[in-house]
């Protein structure tokens, strides 16, 4: 690794996005501090029309002792305070800089290597027959390959040209069967986790879609250097060949057109997680390839990294949290245990803070708030597991483990990959559990999709608990539903964002790649209703749809008379449509939810759509409407709004049979109003739970 006895930064290129290293000036590593903005100078390339910039926020310094007791420290990645770090294909991604050297990678110890060394199997060994909840665990795992023995192959042809679905059963099955015979040596597992291998090296990895090359990489080589030992010298060979040629090689090809590599998303993370602990794999095959390819991903990893600045809170939501963190995960755990170390790569700004998240982030019906493309349904998380173990805090295991043994029941049907990573990442608890101070009712999480979430306690089922969300639709995953939300009390879900098609149905739909993650503002993604402005729980300015590139602020949440309010100031959301826009929610004393929409029209008058999706069964009355579910009564009450109309629309009407997936039992309460030009319209609306008896 590049080590000075002054500053260095990890620059970037005006033409390059990809860090390199650079001095620029000389000082004590006392007098920097994150968020300091210091002086550079580019190495090379021009600045592509930007301008020169001013400065770089220092994001992350990681430390290590130098000889004779001065620090060296190293300025692992900076950011641009100008536009130039634009998604631009990096010049030098041939040769990356050396941080992970060739003298390290040939002291590699011999397999097993990724993961999970020989000492941690014995020791899981041991855990299952002496802690409880490891044996626990452990069953489930083992009453899962039990059931996948009665499944028949793979079906990789379905679409030769995405098979990301069927490599991430193969995923499932090889880590699976892999780990069961690990710790009962019962060949027949080691059979089954032999011919689902088998069954993948057969199978032609699609270039085009790069995260099936990737996730399949993973998948082969953990079951490879797990299984070492027992597998013949021709399945090794065949297996090294398919990684080397197939995902290694096949990754430096062509290297400007594959723009994941550089990406500021998911795919940054998964796609290199999944070649880095191909390339620990195979080492000895092709060292330098290796290198490349693990230095690369240190290289261009900060990317995407930059999600999680400055308090954890993942643009992408909940769901896409776990599989980017996922990912990342495993290529710190494959460094620290191949290479003793990690480089840093678990210690960028908000990254061990963001598991936290997702307890704001869920309800108390355990449902998240499944903004963008996320799923509503939390199941256990391998990646929390990590972040409790990496953070000394035991009692966030063990809630974990009630989501585990919340759906060990059904466990054999459990379509998610986590619990593998689960039985790995387990430790077991101290007993009592330590318990940590009360975490915030309220809380507001700052990203580029800022969310504020409001509560009346934690541990309550039937408590008042609202997730409202600011940003913008011109982001990856994003949906067009800034100023949307979510409502719960009671223990019903009243105010839903339904969840995101299965992306294959829109391609059998005749949509393409580029049309589904299109997030311009004519992107026919817009015109999908779980995707558009139709189908979120915001306003709407006549008929048009919000703003694509606009974004909305999330106001720091503060003390009201009435309860605890956030403010949203949604006008770039809403440009050329309105001069101003702003909602308020606020969690009142009494549970009960206010929305304030205040606006100002522009110079022609305007009708203003309030909405609000529910599954309830809805009754319209003169002042607002009656919501029934399970049982229970909510009570929405338009308070202000000059001249309101009311309207309770069943959505299966509203859906556009070509594009649009079936959404049965799901209506939408509908509040129009009308502006007339250059004035000032609101509407306020309360819902107010009904006293459980």
């Amino acid at each position: 690794m590049h080590r000075l006895n002054e500053l260095s930064v990890l620059s970037i290129a005006g033409n390059s996005n990809v860090p390199r290293v650079s001095p620029f000036m000389s000082a004590p590593a006392s007098e920097i501090r994150s968020g300091d903005r210091l002086p550079f100078r580019i190495n090379g390339g021009d600045t592509r029309g930007t301008g020169s910039p001013k400065g770089m926020r220092v994001i992350s310094l990681l430390r290590s002792p130098a000889l004779s007791g001065m620090v060296s420290t190293l300025l692992y990645f900076a950011i641009f305070s100008s536009a130039c770090a634009e998604a631009l294909p990096p010049a030098n991604l041939a040769h990356p800089p050396e941080i992970v050297t060739a003298e390290q990678l040939a002291s590699l110890a011999p397999h097993p290597r990724l993961l999970v060394d020989a000492a941690r199997w014995k020791e899981l060994a041991w855990q299952v027959k002496s802690d409880p909840a490891t044996a626990e665990i452990f069953g489930c795992l083992k009453k899962r390959a039990e059931s996948m023995l009665e499944l028949p192959p793979v079906d990789y042809a379905a679409d030769p040209h995405n098979i990301l679905e069927a490599v991430r059963e193969a995923q499932r099955r090889i880590l699976t069967f892999a780990i069961v015979y690990r710790l009962t040596e019962d060949r027949a597992w080691l059979e089954a986790a032999r011919h689902s291998m088998k069954e993948l090296v057969a199978q032609p990895w699609p270039r085009g879609h790069f995260l099936d090359t990737a996730e399949a990489t993973f998948a082969l080589s953990a079951g490879f250097d797990w299984l070492y030992d027992q597998l013949a010298p021709e399945e090794r060979e065949g297996i090294i060949q398919k990684i080397h040629h197939e995902a290694l090689l096949a990754s430096v090809t062509e290297e400007e057109k594959m723009e994941w590599i550089w990406a500021d998303h998911n795919w940054n993370q998964v796609c290199h997680g999944g070649l880095v602990i191909g390339a620990l794999a195979i080492v000895e095959r092709d060292p330098e390839l290796a290198k490349r390819i693990i230095n690369r991903s240190l290289a261009n990893l900060p990317r995407a990294a930059t999600a999680y600045s400055p308090d954890g809170v993942y643009p992408e939501g909940p769901s896409y949290w776990g599989f980017g963190t996922t990912y990342h995960l495993l290529q710190t755990e494959a460094l620290r245990i191949a290479l003793n170390t990690t480089e840093g790569i678990e210690k960028f700004p908000g990254f061990l803070e963001s598991a936290a998240c997702l307890d704001f982030l869920t309800g108390p019906s355990g449902q998240f708030f499944n903004y963008a493309d996320n799923f509503s349904k939390r199941s256990y998380s391998a990646a929390a597991l990590w972040f409790a173990r990496e953070n000394q805090r035991p009692d966030l295991a063990l809630a974990e483990l009630g989501l585990v043994r919340k759906f060990a029941s059904k466990i054999e049907a459990d379509d998610t990959r986590e619990l593998p990573l689960f039985l790995l990442w387990w430790r077991p608890l101290p007993d009592p559990v330590p318990i940590f101070g009360a975490a915030p009712l309220n809380w507001r999480g700052e990203s580029s999709q800022p969310v504020a979430v409001l509560r009346s306690a934690w541990n309550d089922p039937l408590t008042s608990w609202v997730a409202i969300k600011g940003g913008s639709a011109n982001q990856s995953h994003a949906h067009m539903d800034a100023g949307s939300f979510v409502f719960e009390t009671l223990g019903v879900r009243w105010a839903i964002d339904p969840v995101r098609d299965d992306y294959s149905f829109l391609r059998r739909a005749g949509y393409k790649q580029e049309d589904i993650f299109n997030y311009s503002q004519e992107s026919k993604r817009w015109a999908v209703f779980r995707l558009g402005p139709e189908g979120h729980n915001i306003l709407r300015f006549g008929t048009a749809p919000q703003t694509a590139s606009g974004h909305a602020r999330v106001s720091p949440i503060h003390d009201s008379a009435a309860g605890v309010s956030v403010n949203i100031d949604l006008t770039k959301s809403y440009e050329g449509q309105a001069a101003s826009v702003l909602r308020t929610a606020t969690l009142c004393n009494d549970a009960s939810l206010m929305l304030a929409d205040t606006w100002m029209a522009l110079d022609k008058p305007v009708e203003v759509t309030w909405q609000w999706l529910t599954r309830a069964s809805v009754t319209l009355t003169g002042t607002g409407f009656i919501l029934k579910q399970d049982g229970r009564t909510l009570h929405l009450c338009v308070v202000e709004g000059d001249k309101a109309s009311m309207e309770v629309q069943e959505v299966s009407m509203l859906l556009h049979p070509g594009i649009d997936n079936p959404l049965p039992n799901v209506r939408r309460i509908v509040i129009k109003v009308n502006t007339r030009a250059n004035s000032k319209g609101s509407l306020k609306i309360t819902a107010l739970p009904e006293t459980v008896p």
